[in-house]
């Protein structure tokens, strides 16, 4: 998500709507809880350190550079963008997997 914020801003776009299936990215950021987070030093309510917290630092600095809207979508519900989404998470996860038994075939071979 952050890479797509990333790339709004470099084409110099005032604003992006980003669209997820994650409850935790939405929550993070619509409920106000990386507000809360941030409040406390980025603490969870319950005093634990946040997780991802590079991810969640590096969204709070993006979202001051551009307009941005994080819309929820139910995962695998015949919403075009997420299936697609998925898609191409579940290509890139097989073709690193086969890079890297490449990579140890060649280290042992």
């Amino acid at each position: 998500m952050n890479e797509a914020i990333k790339q709004a801003i470099s084409y110099g776009y005032s604003s992006i709507t980003v669209r997820t299936d994650s409850q935790l990215i939405f929550n993070t950021y619509n409920r106000g809880w990386m507000l809360a987070w941030k409040r406390r030093n980025w603490k969870k309510a319950d005093g634990q350190p946040v997780k991802n917290l590079d991810l969640v630092k590096e969204l709070d600095t993006l979202s001051k550079r551009i307009e941005t809207k994080i819309e929820h979508v139910r995962g695998h519900r015949n919403d075009f963008g997420n299936i697609r989404a998925d898609q191409l998470a579940t290509q890139g996860a097989k073709m690193l997997l086969e890079q890297l038994e490449s990579e140890q075939k060649e280290e042992t071979g």
